[in-house]
């Protein structure tokens, strides 16, 4: 079961001996691939943006979202692969959403 107020869960995951410096009962950020034969999940297509579009600042990933006004607007996102010159987008995002290609240029717009 997964906690919802820290979407987070215990499990049991075997590590190789040749790993050094762990021992039981350490806390540790595990990410579990999705198969990679495929291009959606489940139902829902990934969706895919532009590694220049994604501003990095510390821990926030985020896109400059275009509304139907034609106004920029910070959203967090969530990201996963990197391929090529793309960067998967886990959540944050809808398929159908505008991404400001040039975010310095968006930020200035008010």
């Amino acid at each position: 079961m997964i906690d919802a107020s820290t979407h987070t869960s215990q499990i049991r995951v075997n590590i190789p001996a040749s790993v050094k410096g762990l021992i039981p009962g350490m806390f540790a950020r595990v990410w579990i691939a999705a198969d990679k034969t495929t291009q959606s999940v489940g139902k829902a297509q990934r969706l895919y943006v532009p590694n220049q579009v994604v501003i990095k600042r510390a821990e926030l990933m985020a896109v400059y979202v275009v509304d139907e006004k034609g106004k920029a607007k910070l959203r967090q996102v969530r990201l996963g692969n990197t391929v090529g010159e793309q960067v998967e987008v886990l959540s944050g995002l809808r398929a159908g959403d505008k991404v400001a290609t040039d975010p310095q240029a968006a930020a200035k717009v008010r």
